[in-house]
């Protein structure tokens, strides 16, 4: 009984690791900008949209670069 269907692919690449680093690392540079925007901008003149395009990216990629990296280490989720 042969079958057709294709081969079983992995759906990270070969090397997690170069994944999770750079995931983590633009989590890291999103979450430093909108740390330096909320600094550096007063109360009054802060926008919620700009906030948000900051800090939702920055949380995803933090989240699936930690994800990754368990992964990667064998811890089981």
């Amino acid at each position: 009984m042969s079958s057709n269907l294709a081969p079983f692919r992995q759906p990270l690449p070969a090397n997690p690791a170069t994944l999770s680093f750079l995931l983590l690392l633009a989590g890291f540079a999103l979450a430093s900008a909108f740390l330096i925007y909320e600094v550096t901008q007063t109360k009054y003149s802060r926008s919620l949209v700009r906030e948000l395009s900051l800090a939702v990216p920055a949380s995803a990629l933090l989240g699936m670069g930690i994800l990754v990296s368990f992964v990667n280490n064998g811890v089981a989720l």
